[in-house]
Protein backbone atom coordinates (compact mmCIF):
# COMPACT_ATOMS: atom_id res chain seq x y z
CA UNK A 1 0.00 0.00 0.00
CA UNK A 2 2.82 2.52 0.76
CA UNK A 3 4.79 2.04 -2.52
CA UNK A 4 1.62 2.78 -4.23
CA UNK A 5 1.01 5.75 -2.42
CA UNK A 6 4.28 6.71 -3.09
CA UNK A 7 4.23 5.88 -6.51
CA UNK A 8 0.86 8.44 -6.82
CA UNK A 9 2.98 10.91 -5.22
CA UNK A 10 5.59 10.37 -7.51
CA UNK A 11 3.28 10.62 -10.91
CA UNK A 12 1.16 13.43 -9.34
CA UNK A 13 4.14 15.82 -8.61
CA UNK A 14 5.95 14.87 -12.28
CA UNK A 15 2.63 15.26 -13.66
CA UNK A 16 2.24 18.85 -12.30
CA UNK A 17 5.33 19.83 -14.31
CA UNK A 18 3.21 20.14 -16.99
CA UNK A 19 5.81 18.34 -19.46
CA UNK A 20 3.60 18.74 -22.60
CA UNK A 21 3.37 22.54 -22.51
CA UNK A 22 5.36 23.98 -24.59
CA UNK A 23 7.55 26.40 -22.67
CA UNK A 24 6.54 29.62 -24.99
CA UNK A 25 3.58 29.36 -23.53
CA UNK A 26 4.14 28.65 -19.96
CA UNK A 27 6.50 31.65 -20.07
CA UNK A 28 3.75 33.57 -21.46
CA UNK A 29 1.19 32.16 -19.44
CA UNK A 30 3.34 32.80 -16.19
CA UNK A 31 3.62 36.50 -16.98
CA UNK A 32 0.25 37.78 -17.65
CA UNK A 33 -0.87 36.16 -14.67
CA UNK A 34 1.76 37.80 -12.64
CA UNK A 35 1.40 41.40 -14.35
CA UNK A 36 -2.17 41.69 -14.89
CA UNK A 37 -4.04 39.21 -16.35
CA UNK A 38 -5.81 38.12 -12.91
CA UNK A 39 -8.06 40.67 -11.44
CA UNK A 40 -9.41 39.26 -8.67
CA UNK A 41 -9.97 36.12 -6.75
CA UNK A 42 -13.25 35.89 -8.28
CA UNK A 43 -14.55 33.22 -10.51
CA UNK A 44 -13.88 34.11 -14.17
CA UNK A 45 -12.37 37.87 -13.25
CA UNK A 46 -8.98 37.47 -15.53
CA UNK A 47 -8.88 39.43 -18.46
CA UNK A 48 -9.97 38.04 -21.82
CA UNK A 49 -6.18 37.09 -22.67
CA UNK A 50 -5.26 35.44 -19.38
CA UNK A 51 -8.63 32.98 -20.09
CA UNK A 52 -7.32 32.49 -23.70
CA UNK A 53 -4.21 31.59 -22.51
CA UNK A 54 -5.53 29.11 -19.71
CA UNK A 55 -7.72 27.33 -22.32
CA UNK A 56 -4.51 26.86 -24.44
CA UNK A 57 -2.34 25.60 -21.75
CA UNK A 58 -5.62 23.22 -20.54
CA UNK A 59 -5.94 21.77 -24.31
CA UNK A 60 -1.98 21.45 -24.46
CA UNK A 61 -1.64 19.51 -21.38
CA UNK A 62 -4.87 17.50 -21.79
CA UNK A 63 -4.32 16.52 -25.70
CA UNK A 64 -2.34 13.39 -25.12
CA UNK A 65 -5.14 11.64 -23.46
CA UNK A 66 -7.85 13.08 -26.54
CA UNK A 67 -10.32 15.08 -27.62
CA UNK A 68 -12.58 13.79 -25.04
CA UNK A 69 -10.63 14.31 -22.01
CA UNK A 70 -9.55 18.37 -23.49
CA UNK A 71 -13.16 19.28 -23.56
CA UNK A 72 -14.00 17.50 -20.11
CA UNK A 73 -11.11 19.35 -18.93
CA UNK A 74 -11.95 22.82 -20.61
CA UNK A 75 -15.65 22.22 -19.14
CA UNK A 76 -14.53 21.35 -15.78
CA UNK A 77 -12.11 24.54 -15.83
CA UNK A 78 -14.93 26.72 -17.15
CA UNK A 79 -17.17 25.63 -14.02
CA UNK A 80 -14.64 25.63 -11.18
CA UNK A 81 -12.90 28.84 -11.89
CA UNK A 82 -14.01 30.64 -14.98
CA UNK A 83 -10.37 30.12 -16.30
CA UNK A 84 -9.03 32.93 -13.58
CA UNK A 85 -6.11 31.15 -12.38
CA UNK A 86 -6.09 33.38 -9.31
CA UNK A 87 -9.50 31.75 -8.42
CA UNK A 88 -10.24 31.08 -4.53
CA UNK A 89 -13.49 30.16 -3.56
CA UNK A 90 -14.88 30.63 0.06
CA UNK A 91 -14.27 26.65 0.70
CA UNK A 92 -10.62 26.39 0.26
CA UNK A 93 -10.25 25.86 -3.31
CA UNK A 94 -7.36 27.46 -5.20
CA UNK A 95 -6.48 28.18 -9.17
CA UNK A 96 -7.82 27.18 -12.60
CA UNK A 97 -9.27 23.96 -11.46
CA UNK A 98 -10.40 24.75 -7.93
CA UNK A 99 -7.86 22.47 -5.71
CA UNK A 100 -8.79 21.67 -2.44
CA UNK A 101 -6.45 22.98 -0.18
CA UNK A 102 -7.89 20.79 3.15
CA UNK A 103 -7.48 17.93 0.81
CA UNK A 104 -4.25 18.29 -0.67
CA UNK A 105 -1.83 20.56 0.69
CA UNK A 106 0.18 17.44 2.22
CA UNK A 107 0.13 16.45 -1.79
CA UNK A 108 1.36 19.51 -3.91
CA UNK A 109 3.62 22.39 -3.35
CA UNK A 110 0.89 25.16 -1.95
CA UNK A 111 3.21 27.84 -2.75
CA UNK A 112 2.81 27.41 -6.58
CA UNK A 113 -0.81 26.30 -6.40
CA UNK A 114 -1.83 29.54 -8.23
CA UNK A 115 0.61 29.26 -11.03
CA UNK A 116 -1.68 28.18 -13.76
CA UNK A 117 0.67 25.79 -15.23
CA UNK A 118 1.49 24.08 -12.35
CA UNK A 119 -2.52 24.09 -11.18
CA UNK A 120 -3.26 22.40 -14.67
CA UNK A 121 -0.69 19.82 -14.16
CA UNK A 122 -2.07 19.20 -10.93
CA UNK A 123 -5.36 18.85 -12.43
CA UNK A 124 -4.15 16.27 -14.74
CA UNK A 125 -2.24 14.54 -11.94
CA UNK A 126 -5.77 14.67 -10.07
CA UNK A 127 -7.59 13.41 -12.90
CA UNK A 128 -5.77 10.62 -13.74
CA UNK A 129 -4.10 12.10 -17.04
CA UNK A 130 -8.12 12.61 -18.45
CA UNK A 131 -9.85 9.78 -17.62
CA UNK A 132 -11.37 10.39 -13.93
CA UNK A 133 -13.08 13.49 -13.17
CA UNK A 134 -14.84 12.62 -9.91
CA UNK A 135 -12.88 15.34 -7.91
CA UNK A 136 -14.90 17.95 -9.13
CA UNK A 137 -18.37 19.03 -8.70
CA UNK A 138 -18.86 20.29 -11.98
CA UNK A 139 -18.46 16.54 -13.11
CA UNK A 140 -19.68 14.81 -9.91
CA UNK A 141 -23.66 17.43 -10.84
CA UNK A 142 -23.25 16.15 -14.32
CA UNK A 143 -22.61 19.62 -15.43
CA UNK A 144 -19.61 18.55 -18.04
CA UNK A 145 -20.87 14.85 -18.63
Amino acid sequence: MFLLALAFVVVAVTSARGASIPPKLAKEARYVASHGGVLSTRHGDATPRMRQLVRRLVVARFAPSGVAAVQTALCVVAGESGFNPGAISRGGDYGTFQINRASWEHVYDWGRILDPVYNIGVGWAMSERGFSWSPWTVWTNGSCR
